[in-house]
């Protein structure tokens, strides 16, 4: 008998029911599909079956071969850490992947070097903005380009998937780690000694990079854990994620995230137009976030975090990226920390991104 019927005649109903996924059960071609199908069937049909539980099993069996039917009919076969798709053309795109979550336009999959992201169809015109936004950068120098881009994504690719998600694929430094992820990894596991340092380090990469949108006349409008990733070996960071919502500065704002929003609700001035005080409020935002240990609402004395830095955190910008980036290096961080220090963070990628 072929090995893979064995397999599948030694699960037991349990083993079955306990499946969620099409992929588990059957392999992913349309001929294999049938005949693990009809086999599991001679089995566990109620009508042929004495088995226990045959009716559930046999419901469960037929619900997952209908689910695999359809993956496969979309171009699309997921085993754990590897995405398959096709897009239009029905070119074969594959993803190896350590992470994949939803997000509010669809889902993001994290591999070692790329970031991919896929959008749902009736977010069409924000995932194209988006794109429009990463791909006409402005730099004033060279070295300029050659500095500021290492902070910023490169697309890779683009594609409509067959059943009308748009993809799009960034590159990413193999050791950059969502910054969201992190944060939930300390949670459960623990926060270093030393993380008021790496929280301020962290900020310092915000507002870095928070001077650049300014001069480029940019907005992020989504600069949160969600979308930054940072390295913990050369403590930089990089903002993959929320371009969908990015415009010009003075342009009128299409859609923004609820946490955006509600940053903003005080100020009814900023909710109609792109403006740097929201990405320099939103960098505040994800600082506090950082420092708190995963609390954006409350910065305690337990943290260890400086008052200065705390008080820092908590008040309004100034509006001025390069004003708010000079208080804090040479104000803020001095009173904090008597200044800046290469504090190493002993955290690597498969530490949070396991091996599927």
């Amino acid at each position: 008998m072929n090995p893979r019927l064995v397999t599948l005649s030694a699960l037991t109903g349990l083993d079955i029911l306990n499946i969620r996924e099409p992929e588990r059960l059957f392999t992913g071609d349309m001929d294999s599909l049938k005949k693990e199908y009809r086999h599991l069937a001679v089995l566990w049909h109620p009508d042929r079956s004495r088995l226990e539980d045959a009716d559930a099993v046999f419901a469960h069996i037929h619900s997952l071969f209908d689910l695999a039917v359809a993956k496969l009919g979309h171009g699309e076969w997921d085993i754990p850490g590897h995405l398959t798709v096709k897009d239009t053309d029905r070119k074969t795109f594959r993803f190896r992947y350590r992470r994949r979550f939803a997000f509010e336009l669809g889902e993001t999959v994290v591999g070692d070097t790329f970031a991919a992201f896929f959008v749902e169809p009736e977010h069409k015109a924000l995932f194209d903005n988006a794109v429009r936004r990463i791909k006409y950068f402005t730099f004033a120098s060279d070295a300029m380009k050659r500095e500021v881009s290492r902070y910023l994504p490169a697309i890779r690719k683009t594609f409509e998937t067959q059943d009308g998600r748009h993809v799009l694929v960034t590159g990413k430094q193999r050791d950059m780690i969502r910054l969201r992820d992190i944060l939930d990894h300390y949670t459960a596991k623990g926060f270093p000694d030393q993380w008021p340092r790496h929280a301020a380090w962290i900020q310092s990469t915000l507002n870095n990079l928070c001077c650049y949108l300014e001069y480029a006349g940019l907005t992020h409008n989504d600069i949160s854990p969600d979308t930054y990733y940072i390295s913990p070996s050369d403590h930089s960071g990089s903002l993959l994620g929320g371009w969908w919502y990015s415009e010009p500065v003075g342009n009128e704002l299409k859609a923004l995230p609820l946490r955006t929003y509600d940053l903003m609700a005080m100020d009814t001035a900023m909710k109609t137009f792109a403006s740097v005080r929201t990405d320099l409020e939103l960098a505040k935002a994800t600082g506090r976030e950082v420092a708190g240990r995963g609390s954006g609402l409350t910065i305690s004395s337990g943290t260890g975090v400086p008052e200065a830095m705390a008080q820092w955190l908590r008040f309004p910008t100034t509006g001025d990226a390069v004003t708010d980036y000079r208080i804090w290096r040479q104000k803020i961080l001095i009173e904090s920390f008597g200044g800046y220090a290469f504090v190493e963070l002993n955290l690597k990628a498969e530490d949070v991104y396991p091996e599927k």
